[in-house]
């Protein structure tokens, strides 16, 4: 079917665009492509737990551990729809 198609291609997409960007766990740098930054920090949302708040200091230790600019990759996931800040407190939505 080409629903199975599109999803396989853009599951192939997906790990590719990680595997281009990711080294031994860490991100290698923050892709200047929308489509390809959007995969990158969907990969590292997961990291965070829907159903609790996060204070800022743990959100940039847990990007830390792929990423040392935390103050960019944190503002793209509130930006990309990912996380919702309110009074510095965060929270992963998507």
């Amino acid at each position: 079917k080409k629903e199975d198609e599109l999803v396989d291609t853009e599951e192939k997409y997906r790990k590719s665009v990680l595997s281009s960007f990711f080294k031994y766990g860490r991100l290698t740098q923050i892709p200047t492509q929308r489509k390809k930054r959007e995969i990158v920090l969907g990969e590292i949302v997961k990291q965070f737990a829907f159903d609790r708040p996060y204070d800022e200091k743990e959100v940039n230790e847990i990007i830390l551990r792929y990423h040392e600019d935390f103050c960019t990759i944190r503002r793209e996931m509130i930006a990309f729809g990912m996380m919702t800040r309110d009074h510095e407190i965060y929270k992963r939505v998507k």
